[in-house]
């Protein structure tokens, strides 16, 4: 049993650093000389990632019993 609440927090971890990761390289990709604006909503993008990881960090650990 507790090795399903280790396991889901490292897995939201992982996606949202997965997720994180993919955007960075699109920054990487296409330089800031290109588009100010998709560099600014690739940044926006990462603050959502970032707060959706907290936010599911706080639901399980709020959640009462696993999901059967």
């Amino acid at each position: 049993m507790q090795t399903f609440w280790i396991e889901q927090f490292i897995y939201q971890v992982l996606v949202v650093t997965t997720k994180i990761s993919i955007v960075l390289l699109y920054l990487r990709i296409f330089p800031r000389g290109v588009s100010n604006t998709f560099t600014y909503t690739c940044w926006a993008v990462i603050g959502v990632l970032i707060a959706y990881g907290v936010a599911m960090c706080i639901f399980f650990t709020m959640q009462c019993r696993p999901i059967s």
